[in-house]
């Protein structure tokens, strides 16, 4: 497998921006020479998508990343860092931090 077939995962996600809890994400998976979406392509269809829900984008937090490792888990964006979470890796930070 060359460089080029490996796949590239890119992701954009809207959050609440108190609690860090994802409320909608767009991922794409691109394999091989394929055309990624950039960064503002994946924000329409996740406004689109969003607003299809009834919330409003403009009150919530967005993240993009890039991101070949990422694993189908249940994330959260840690709203300290702004950074994304499995909703598990915060729990035990937190425990360790003596937060509950």
């Amino acid at each position: 497998m060359s460089a080029t077939d490996e796949p590239t995962t890119r992701a954009f996600f809207f959050y609440d921006p108190g609690s860090g809890r994802i409320l909608h994400a767009v991922r794409e998976i691109t394999y091989g020479n394929g055309r990624a979406s950039s960064e503002a392509e994946l924000r329409e269809i996740a406004e689109r998508l969003i607003a299809q829900k009834g919330l409003d984008a403009s009150t919530l937090s967005s993240l993009f990343i890039t991101d070949p490792q990422l694993k189908p888990h249940r994330y959260k964006v840690d709203v300290a860092t702004k950074r994304l979470v499995e909703e598990e890796t915060l729990a035990r930070r937190r425990r360790a931090d003596g937060a509950t």
